[in-house]
């Protein structure tokens, strides 16, 4: 008997002792699975955050010398890796540029002779290849024939091709490297009357009228790659507050009237009870009221509908009902008297890099411009 309770509990212990080697085993495989993952997600993050990349899509870090590709893209902006500042002469602003280190790999290894010369060139087709090809991509080697050099991007290129040639000074071997530009977006501007605003930046418009609002995205070497510039208007929304005159009307007789705030954060009032003489239903209305905004290509389109001053609502007086007309521009007591700015905030995003940008739009009332008479004569 007690042998039996022996081999019982030893075998209990065994089955312990296995599940926990089991459980230590799963936890490790765990570990792995996430530790691999969290490598793929910062391999990813510093691929999409790299100033520069290879053919085969790797970062190519400004600090470290690489073997001289077939391929090589400047994408630079919009990446959060800060770009090496170089001054300029006195008197300039100094210009930002990504740069790479490359090694030409010259064989044999024993040669007696392996030094090299580069050249840069704009590759066929190019739509600038009447301007210098070097105020946009410079290749500066480290000494006299040296075979590794610094490949600089000064200026954004579009879709123009650029090659590198390095040709061996020993029987005149050469190879090239293919570079492209791919410049991502870090900003987005909106060109209005021939005027560049930035992001939260105001407009004024006029109601009763339609308007163009040109969308330019900005990198950190001016213009961006083709690939970008896929605009969305991601939101309309109000902003500020006015007093407006509130009247509870019954067979087209005034029986109440009173002053309230409208916060076109919360764009609402309540509506006259008759019965009751107080607040009835909650009346909500939107932007839409005073605004359209559509997106054409690069262009947003504004139909500005009515400023805050021409406020009415319902838009058909009603016989028997609530009447709520704008009365006067809202004066925030906190605020010193200021006045609360009545304004439109349209968000845009580009769709590609997800830089978005907003304009606040101010609409004015449509002032009177003049007058005239017809030229009929009236006899009497």
């Amino acid at each position: 008997m007690r042998n039996e309770l022996y081999e019982h509990k030893r075998s209990d212990t065994v089955k312990w002792v296995l599940t926990l080697i089991a459980f230590i085993v799963v936890g490790v495989m765990l570990a792995g699975i996430i530790l691999g993952w969290l490598e793929k997600s910062s391999s990813a993050e510093e691929q999409e955050q790299a100033a520069v990349i290879d053919g085969d899509g790797n970062a190519m870090d400004s600090g470290t010398l690489y073997r001289m590709p077939e391929k090589m893209t400047f994408t630079a902006a919009g990446s959060g890796i800060p770009l090496a500042q170089f001054g300029e002469p006195e008197g300039t602003t100094s210009t930002a540029r990504a740069e790479v280190r490359i090694e030409a790999y010259v064989v044999p290894e024993n040669a007696n002779n392996r030094e090299v010369d580069f050249s840069v060139a704009w590759g066929e087709g190019a739509q600038r290849s009447a301007e210098p090809v070097t105020d946009y991509v410079t290749v500066t080697p480290e000494s006299d024939g040296s075979r590794v050099a610094t490949v600089a991007c000064i200026k954004g290129f579009g879709d123009d091709i650029i090659l590198i040639t390095v040709t061996t000074r020993d029987g005149g071997f050469q190879a090239t490297c293919t570079v492209t530009f791919e410049g991502a977006p870090s900003s987005l501007k909106f060109m209005y009357n021939d005027t560049e605003y930035s992001s939260s930046s105001e407009i004024t418009v006029q109601a009763n009228a339609e308007y163009s609002v040109k969308l330019k995205l900005v990198g950190e070497f001016g213009e961006v790659g083709e690939k970008f510039g896929d605009f969305e208007v991601v939101s309309v929304t109000m902003q500020g507050k006015f007093n407006a005159k509130r009247e509870g009307v019954n067979n087209a007789a005034v029986l109440y009237e009173d002053t309230i705030v409208i916060d076109l954060e919360d764009p609402c009032y309540y509506a006259y009870d008759i019965a009751t003489g107080g607040n009835g239903n909650k009346v909500e209305f939107d932007a839409s009221q005073f605004i359209e905004c559509s997106i054409e290509g690069d262009t947003l389109k504004v139909r500005a509908i009515r400023s805050e001053t021409s406020f009415f609502h319902p838009s058909t007086p009603p016989r028997t009902g609530t009447r709520v007309t704008y009365e006067s521009a809202y004066y925030d007591p906190r605020g010193g008297g200021a006045p609360s700015d009545c304004r439109m905030c349209v968000l845009v995003k580009d769709k590609v890099s997800g830089v978005e940008g907003l304009i606040y739009i101010d609409i004015e009332g449509t002032a009177v411009s003049g007058v005239s008479l017809s030229e009929t004569e009236l006899e009497f």
